[in-house]
């Protein structure tokens, strides 16, 4: 059960959430908007098991006073954009679940994913989804090796994922 209050309009509503519920036979608590004061009570009156947000979400649930019932709620998975490292053992830690991290954009998405089980190392943003590939680009465009810094560019393994341009 996905805690959605992300507009199914949005990629995160649409594909994050209620896409994927459909697609492993879950459900979607659809709320209105996220609430900091409501998040237990939401959580546990519609059985939630599946967090998703970004790191922003995570500080605000952080916020609230610890309780006992904190690690019995429901929630088992988190998978968040930008997790910050002093937070992501803590927080799993206190509601007894697991965080893994992504990172895409609107235009193609996701870039990683989080793999249950495999533990990247802290501020990594996960595998590359098989769906693209990526790589580290200087400033004239050259790939450069692993580790170093640049641009990171992707590719879609499809062709139909993006848009080519318009026709006459």
């Amino acid at each position: 059960v996905f805690h959605n209050w992300r507009p199914p309009y949005h990629i995160a509503g649409q594909l994050h959430m209620t896409m994927t519920a459909v697609v492993c036979g879950g459900c979607v608590a659809l709320l209105p908007t996220f609430s900091t004061s409501r998040f237990r009570d939401e959580v546990r009156q519609h059985g939630c098991t599946v967090l998703c947000g970004m790191a922003a979400t995570l500080h605000f649930i952080s916020s609230l006073e610890t309780e006992s019932s904190d690690a019995v709620l429901p929630l088992r998975v988190g998978i968040i954009g930008g997790i910050p490292a002093e937070l992501h053992d803590r927080f799993e830690r206190r509601f007894g679940m697991w965080l893994g991290e992504n990172y895409g954009m609107t235009e193609i998405d996701p870039i990683t994913l989080p793999r249950p089980g495999h533990r990247p190392p802290r501020g990594s943003c996960g595998l590359p989804s098989p769906d693209v590939e990526i790589a580290v680009h200087d400033p004239d465009g050259s790939a450069l090796p692993p580790g170093a810094l640049g641009e990171i560019v992707v590719r879609s393994r499809s062709r139909e994922a993006l848009m080519d341009g318009f026709e006459d």
